[in-house]
């Protein structure tokens, strides 16, 4: 192979150099997650112009080369190191088969108890920022439909295609505020309990604003719930979560969670968590300070939801939006945050996934080891695939894929009893979504790593506009990024290797 054809093959369009703030050299080929280091000399000589006329001076320059072009070579026969310019296997269609398989191994049921909520957050998802906010009406979940659903999913747990044996299900609970409708909730613990199988049990979960956690506590120890209380500080950055007569609701819950930790010290310990989001009246230093001081836990943090935002709303949101990254890039107790956080960190979460998803020896199992990262399946966009993590059941009686997705994407529904979903319709209308995306993904390098879910873009535009499209200068810039980040604290590195796996 002549100098000039081997340069051709490593370096193509799916293959890019990457230069950190450390002033190291990469090359990244971007279908096998490859990473070649370039020392100062084998940089020298991919830069080499082998199309340019050899002069005299030139030969010691080339024989010098020779040695490097052999040893990439060699890296690339061997397969240590892996460059190729194959189309990506990127696929839109989806079966009936693997919808009903989703379901059989669904992991998390999720029903959302009651639209009602005693509190009135500003920036709730159904509040006054967002478009969705008229379309609440206020709804109870019929409990003969949940029920109906789980007769329905439990002939799917029972068949063949359950593939698990002995499994968790968590079947949470949402709203709304869910403990509105205890009644509800205890019905459908008793039905869960009433089945007997091998394999499958049941978890019980709750998101809570924690107003009603002292009447109902020893109904949630009883059945050994894991419950979520919604809370983003002290009073002062808490006074966005006010009840319906616009007091802050902090007092209130503050003394429920203050009486659990004192009276129920095990339970408050082992199964309860909190989430915190993060907005213009608090800041992460005040939300881990609280929770370490007051609770010793660390929160979970959340930020504003950027979708659906009413026009005339959009320069109140921006005013109340605060981002973490950017508040810990201002903050002088940046390390000491990332420390008490972890991986709870979105910082360390996004070196996390980057670690998983951009570095080839990685596994996230055992049959991972034995697998060739050639040849797979490609889907458009991060979306999970219909009921393969979850299954969600709304007061109107819709069935979705996720609780966090608008009713207009409902997939199938559960009226007087019946349980309305076809799997061929399911998988019929989600690969039409997914053609609707495609021509855009082709076209992207962050394709084999998207978290994007295609039910926050706008599939009716013409134009589709996904956020997360990165063409190959951007997909540079942030590779780059991350590269140098990871350089710039590399215990952080080694720590997530050791101690983070993704589920």
């Amino acid at each position: 192979m002549t100098p000039t054809i081997l340069i051709l093959s490593i370096i193509n369009n799916k293959t890019m150099h990457i230069s950190t703030k450390k002033n190291n050299h990469f090359y990244f080929s971007t279908n096998h997650n490859s990473w070649l280091l370039l020392s100062p000399s084998l940089l020298s000589t991919l830069a080499y112009d082998h199309k340019k006329r050899i002069g005299s001076d030139d030969h010691q320059r080339l024989q010098d080369h020779s040695f490097y072009l052999r040893k990439l070579k060699f890296l690339e026969e061997s397969g240590t190191v892996k460059y190729s310019d194959d189309k990506e296997n990127l696929i839109t269609k989806i079966s009936k088969e693997e919808i009903e398989h989703n379901i059989a191994n669904v992991r998390n049921v999720i029903f959302e108890t009651t639209e009602n909520c005693n509190l009135q957050c500003k920036y709730c998802a159904y509040g006054e920022f967002y478009e969705e906010e008229n379309h609440r009406e206020r709804k109870t979940i019929n409990n003969q439909d949940a029920l109906a659903l789980l007769k329905y999913l439990t002939k799917y747990w029972d068949s063949p295609l359950n593939e698990s044996y002995d499994k968790d299900i968590s079947i949470s609970f949402y709203g709304g505020e869910p403990l509105l409708n205890v009644q509800f909730i205890e019905e459908i613990i008793s039905y869960c309990r009433s089945l007997k199988s091998k394999n499958y049990h049941f978890i019980f979960r709750m998101t809570t604003n924690g107003v009603l956690l002292n009447h109902h506590i020893n109904f949630l120890i009883q059945n050994n719930f894991r419950v979520l209380v919604s809370l983003d500080g002290y009073e002062k950055n808490n006074s966005y979560r006010v009840l319906k007569n616009n007091k802050n609701s902090f007092s209130l819950i503050f003394k429920n969670l203050k009486e659990i930790k004192e009276n129920h010290p095990d339970f408050f310990k082992n199964n309860i968590e909190f989430n915190s989001v993060l907005h213009n009246r608090n800041s992460v230093k005040e939300i881990t300070d609280f929770f370490f001081k007051e609770f010793d836990k660390i929160p979970n943090i959340s930020h504003l939801n950027t979708s659906g935002i009413k026009e005339s709303k959009r320069k109140d949101f921006w005013n109340t939006y605060s981002n973490y990254s950017d508040y810990l890039q201002n903050t002088e107790d940046y390390s000491g945050i990332e420390k008490k956080l972890f991986i709870k960190s979105p910082i360390v979460q996004d070196t996390s996934f980057f670690i998983h998803s951009h570095i080839g020896f990685n596994a996230v199992d055992y049959n991972d080891l034995f697998r060739e990262n050639t040849g797979k399946r490609v889907v458009p966009t991060g979306t999970c695939r219909p009921f393969s993590r979850r299954l969600f059941l709304s007061a109107k009686g819709e069935i979705l894929p996720c609780e966090r997705i608008n009713s207009e994407y409902a997939m199938g529904s559960v009226v007087n009893g019946k349980v309305n979903l076809a799997s061929e319709d399911v998988a019929k209308n989600h690969s039409e979504n997914l053609d609707k995306i495609k021509p855009l993904c082709e076209k992207c390098y962050f394709l084999q790593r998207c978290t994007q879910c295609l039910f926050y873009l706008n599939l009716n535009e013409k134009d589709i506009v996904c956020n997360g499209f990165l063409d190959k200068a951007n997909y540079q810039i942030f590779l780059s990024q991350m590269i140098s980040n990871i350089e710039e604290d590399t215990s952080t590195y080694f720590k997530i290797v050791d101690e983070v796996s993704l589920s």
